[in-house]
């Protein structure tokens, strides 16, 4: 007898043991399913008889509350009511609804974009349905915060690139003007002032290079900030871009290129602002230069009247 007591002592024990296990584990899960980052239900029939924690903020029941005891139909939209019979028509035959997109409505009579999932379950020993709910809104907010995020990388990207380019444009003409203050401080030791004027036509031609850099700066910023102020007039816009064309002729011969202008309307009178319009066509005709593939080019301005 004494030794049957102590065995059943041992196995008591080891029962104790098992249940302060399983009450922990119970504890663990419990937490995890409270605080997943989606709604959970569970429905015997049209009744919820359990949510989590999440559920209960989603559908804003007061503090202390939960859904237990209520229709989950009471929480569908009226435009998505027959929808929803008919998928808890098919759950009830043991079939798995995955992704059912819709709108449920919360305790406030707010709209949800929700997208539902229904799992047949055995809970308490009784047959059940698990409903997860996702919010789309909250999808949507996490799509459009990676969008930004992306744009704001690219950003970024274009601005490193932005900024390396604009060094390298301040590089260049520093040098020659560096340069060219060497040259003529040598030339000024020897005495050799007739040679001095070439370079300093190379001083100007860069001091204007890296102001024009600078307007560019400036009007960039101005664009972006929303101060750029446009000051428009009656113009002949055909005469305007041909003379700032025109007016680069010995540049472009210089640089063995070829100009070409063409227009098959003789003057055209609208609003426009022609110190602006010479920028750009001065800023076009450079980047074609620089930029060209060829030694010898060619280049062609055509100007083809639109709507009168």
């Amino acid at each position: 007898l004494g030794e049957s007591v102590q065995k059943v002592n041992v196995q008591n024990e080891k029962l104790d043991a098992i249940r302060i296990d399983l009450s922990e584990k119970e504890k663990s899960y419990r937490a995890i399913i409270e605080n997943l980052p989606i709604a959970l239900v569970i429905r015997q029939g049209e009744k919820i008889i359990f949510s989590n924690e999440t559920a209960v903020k989603l559908f804003k029941r007061k503090e202390g509350q939960n859904l237990i005891g209520d229709s989950f139909f009471d929480y569908i939209h009226p435009d998505y009511l027959v929808t929803a019979k008919k998928n808890y028509e098919e759950s009830n035959k043991d079939k798995m609804i995955i992704s059912s997109e819709g709108k449920l409505i919360n305790h406030e009579g707010e709209t949800i974009d929700a997208e539902t999932t229904i799992i047949p379950i055995v809970f308490n020993k009784e047959k059940a349905h698990l409903i997860l709910i996702r919010n789309l809104a909250e999808v949507k907010r996490s799509e459009a915060m990676k969008i930004e995020l992306e744009l704001a990388r690219e950003n970024e990207k274009l601005c490193t690139e932005f900024f390396a380019n604009l060094s390298h444009e301040f590089r260049t003409p520093l040098n020659v003007i560096y340069t060219s203050c060497q040259v003529i401080e040598m030339y000024i030791e020897q005495n050799s002032i007739d040679k001095i004027s070439e370079y300093i036509g190379l001083l100007k031609q860069n001091c204007y290079r890296m102001s024009k850099l600078v307007n560019n700066i400036i009007d960039s910023s101005r664009i972006s900030e929303g101060f750029y102020i446009i000051s428009r007039s009656m113009v002949d816009i055909v005469k305007v871009i041909e003379d700032t064309a025109l007016s680069l002729v010995p540049y472009l011969e210089k640089h063995n290129v070829e100009l070409i202008f063409d227009t098959d309307v003789e003057e055209k009178y609208m609003l426009a602002d022609d110190e602006k319009i010479e920028r750009i066509v001065l800023n076009l005709l450079s980047n074609a230069v620089k930029y060209r593939s060829d030694k010898n080019s060619l280049i062609e301005i055509k100007i083809t009247d639109g709507e009168k």
